[in-house]
């Protein structure tokens, strides 16, 4: 007690109380975008227990249904490329409030669209559009808050994106029940299906209000826009402004930073190109200014003009070779950590459109509050298991073979609970026997097979984000955008899942089962309604004509086995292709660009050229500064001068 009383007395003690301020605001922002994430992903995933059933009874065909449960993420795919320019532009709470506030009562419109068209093309269109629209907004809170997360808990960021991608499997396990449980709450059939869209909406309304109470608002690295000069609000770019400062060498050169955001506009490789002259030049200036602050005031505007054309000349010697030198961000392994992300929710997502398809047909006929109670338990399970592995991610983060190597386990557990949930069977592949690897009518296999779904896809998600971000330089622009692909990517996949599932299950199906109240009799005459579901009332079961066209046992080439099991064999020969990829240690580059540390031929040259041409616009900024002091009747020793060729060429 009597250390903490002299410590608070202290500086010391200031100082960790500040720091002890910060951590407490980072953990509510923490907090904050793990909840907004969870939410967004329910509110994504709420019509996936009930929806694929009840367009089928509309008439729906299978690939309608996937096409509109593949317009959310689609529109996520595409908003969360253009979020970080809303983010640089408004700031991050901003764009949070604007994407929810939009999102809300677009939300709400889903479940009126029965009423409000007639004909199923009219309806397949408005949901498709109502899908696509509120996609793309939930898109622009989703994407802050990957952008937040990766940016402030750098130093585990292996950690906080799984607890990121925590937050996004337990609202993807909610949702389902969310809006099943919505679902058969009324009594009304045509308040069944609108009830669960005006119940989701309320989230977005809610976290509208709870964003700014632990979100700043923040314009990833830049201060404030009213704050910066003309020239960065008018999107001058470096080409511009380098034509300008040819035509007047007196022209005020922007800041380091001003430079920096001029940069950006002409691509990721052009400002990682340029940073290190617009440091290096920055550095000149500061040093001409503090050396040169006592002597005569000509003395000191010929120097810092001489220095002002020296950090122009550098800054066009490293950008007029910039995308050819420099290297890019995407290299191969890179390029492995985004195609995982991508297939991952892509083959988990086959199931949104054709899981229910599974569970409410023979043998089993469950209802859409137990098929959605297959998605929580398994989603829950995940989400544990992933909590346990938080030490290992701690471990293997630097390295990017082991992370491949984690995530190829991850794929190889995620296709074999695929494969055990088809069942797989010979017959389902085109073949001639029809023994399956696990029973077919037996409701405990189900849940087996999910949990290993889910623990396999939550294994594989694991180590790709700081696989990936191993390679990137230290910028918060340039780490905002890589996060953004990174969501674009695992948003794309979510989109293309339920394209590819409805594909693969109306190309394998030969066999229609019988579904929901055709299972039961008179369609089927020897099975029971005890035995199924008890939502399934006994006079509507009896309106129910006899159907001769499905099948009242289960039978391989049913469509769904045929999809599950080639969705199974894919991700495990993913898993392989991430097992060579870990041994030959493929795509991992060199982060540093000097030459001592780099051994192969091809990059020695590559550093050579570059300090070439970076002496070049030295040796320019030395005779033009010259060719200003001799204007200025001025002579100077050149060992005098901060300004060197070695500065510029660092």
């Amino acid at each position: 007690h009597d250390l903490h009383r002299r410590c608070t007395d202290s500086g010391m003690g200031k100082l960790m109380a500040v720091g002890s301020i910060i951590r407490q605001d980072w953990f509510r922002l923490y907090a904050g975008c793990m909840f907004l994430l969870g939410c967004q992903y329910a509110t994504n995933a709420f019509p996936v227990s009930f929806f694929p059933a009840f367009a089928d009874d509309l008439g729906f065909h299978s690939m309608t249904t996937g096409l509109i449960l593949a317009a959310y993420p689609l529109g996520m795919s595409i908003s969360s490329q253009v979020a970080p320019l809303i983010i640089w532009r408004i700031g991050t709470r901003n764009t949070c409030v604007l994407g929810l506030s939009v999102m809300a009562p677009i939300i709400a419109c889903f479940g009126f669209v029965p009423d409000v068209a007639d004909g199923n093309d009219a309806r397949g269109v408005l949901f498709f559009l109502v899908q696509f629209f509120a996609g793309m907004c939930g898109a622009l809170p989703e994407t802050t808050c990957h952008i937040m997360i990766g940016s402030k808990f750098k130093e585990h960021s292996a950690a906080a994106m799984v607890g990121a991608n925590l937050a996004c499997t337990v609202g993807a396990a909610i949702g389902p029940l969310l809006g099943a449980s919505f679902y058969e709450l009324p009594s009304d059939e045509a308040w069944q299906f609108r009830l669960p869209g005006l119940a989701v909406a309320a989230m977005p309304v809610l976290l509208t209000f709870a964003v700014p109470c632990f979100m700043a608002n923040e314009h990833l690295g830049r201060d404030d826009p009213a704050d910066q000069p003309e020239t960065t609000k008018k999107k001058v770019t470096w080409k511009q402004w380098f034509d300008e400062a040819r035509l007047d060498p007196f022209a005020p050169m922007p800041k380091e930073q001003d430079l920096q955001d001029m940069v950006r506009w002409g691509g990721d490789q052009l400002g990682m190109a340029a940073r290190p002259a617009v440091a290096a030049a920055n550095r000149g200036l500061a040093n001409a200014r503090a050396f040169l602050a006592t002597p005569p005031s000509e003395f000191a505007a010929a120097a810092e003009v001489a220095a002002r054309k020296a950090a122009c000349l550098a800054l066009e010697e490293a950008t007029s070779c910039g995308a050819s030198i420099c290297p890019s961000w995407m290299t191969c392994s890179v390029f492995l950590a985004l195609a995982s992300t991508l297939l991952g929710s892509a083959l988990v997502g086959t199931l949104d459109s054709t899981l229910s398809l599974r569970l409410a047909a023979v043998p089993l006929v469950l209802c859409y509050t137990q098929i959605s109670t297959t998605w929580t338990v398994s989603s829950f399970v995940g989400a544990g298991i992933s909590l346990l592995l938080i030490p290992i991610t701690e471990r293997v983060k630097d390295n990017s073979r082991k992370c491949k190597l984690v995530t190829a386990f991850g794929y190889f557990v995620m296709g074999f609970g695929f494969l055990i949930l088809a069942p797989m069977s010979a017959a389902a592949l085109g073949g001639s026997s029809t023994s399956t690897l696990a029973p077919a009518d037996s409701a405990a296999v189900i849940y087996p097979a999910m949990i290993l779904k889910s623990i396999g896809n939550v294994i594989a998600q694991l180590c790709v984000y700081p696989d990936m971000m191993l390679n990137v330089p230290d910028d918060a622009f340039l780490e905002a955008r890589v996060t953004a692909t990174y969501s674009a990517m695992y948003s794309l996949g979510w989109a293309v899942g339920p394209l590819l599932g409805s594909g693969l299950y109306v190309g394998f199906a030969s066999v229609e089962l019988c579904l929901n109240e055709d299972a039961l009799p008179p369609s089927c005459p020897n099975n029971s309604a005890a035995d199924f579901c008890s939502s399934l009332e006994a006079d509507e079961v009896s309106r129910n004509a006899p159907s001769a066209a499905c099948s009242c046992e289960w039978q391989p080439k049913n469509g769904f086995d045929g999809e599950a099991t080639l969705v199974g064999l894919l991700g495990i020969g993913y898993a392989l292709v991430l097992v060579v990829a870990a041994i030959f240690n493929v795509g991992v580059k060199l982060v540093a660009a000097t030459t001592e540390d780099l051994t192969e031929p091809t990059a020695v040259r590559r550093a050579s050229l570059t300090k070439v041409r970076a002496d070049k616009g030295g040796q320019l900024a030395m005779a033009d500064l010259k060719r200003r002091l001799k204007r200025a009747e001025i002579t100077i020793d050149r060992s005098m001068l901060p300004v060197t060729v070695s500065t510029t060429a660092e």
